[in-house]
């Protein structure tokens, strides 16, 4: 990651040119309005999951408990009000990860992203896994819920007790929209003792969504 930390002292060290604002997660930035980090692109799978081809893996943001159980994790953000005139139903579940957000000019409704943002565990990330072959099935149909995941027969779930997400959104990348670059590196157990490593590099190319790398380990 030592490309990651010369783009952002370069960004800093650049003076009033860059107005950039770094915010604490969640203390100043309420993180982003999701739930996962999986989520509906374009391309011949049409969506982002990271997967081999025999697991898929999907990291949670937030706290599970409180995930409307029909909400489609394919749409990855969730702008329904929590209650009238309340804030995201994301912003009042908790994360399950904290870190920094780096904006351009200011967080929104100045810039609609974070131009680098990057999470690590709170205490442990819950990771769920599945079949490739069986998630992709229940994926296909256009949603993915709470409900279906948890109907999967293959399903385990995982927490990560290591946790290390970086996220440069394609909306605010100098190669413009359709560029984005997400990069996870995980490791945690099942309660049954066994251990999982994960590794992610996913990045856009003209708005095709591209898995780099994903290598997945269940000991």
């Amino acid at each position: 990651m030592k490309h990651i930390a010369t783009l952002v002292a370069a960004m800093l060290a650049a003076g009033p040119a860059w107005s950039n604002e770094r915010l604490q997660v969640p203390l100043e930035d309420p993180g982003p309005p999701a739930y996962s980090q999986i989520q509906r692109t374009s391309g011949p799978e049409q969506y982002f999951v990271p997967h081999t081809s025999e697991w898929a893996a999907i990291p949670f943001l937030r706290d599970t408990v409180c995930i409307p159980p029909d909400f489609d994790l394919l749409d990855f953000a969730d702008f329904t009000p929590a209650w009238p005139d309340g804030p995201p139903r994301p912003f009042v579940c908790p994360l399950t990860v904290e870190g920094f957000a780096l904006y351009r000019n200011g967080p929104p409704p100045i810039d609609l992203a974070p131009i680098l943002s990057q999470f690590h565990e709170v205490y442990e990330v819950p990771v769920w896994f599945a079949a490739w072959p069986e998630l992709k099935a229940a994926a296909d149909d256009g949603d993915l819920t709470l409900l279906e995941l948890m109907a999967l027969p293959t399903l385990r779930i995982g927490y990560a007790d290591f946790y290390k997400e970086t996220v440069q959104p394609g909306i605010e990348r100098p190669q413009g929209p359709g560029h984005g670059k997400i990069e996870i590196n995980a490791s945690g157990y099942f309660l049954n003792g066994d251990r999982f490593r994960l590794q992610v590099r996913e990045q856009g190319d003209d708005g095709v969504s591209v898995l780099r790398h994903v290598r997945i380990d269940i000991d």
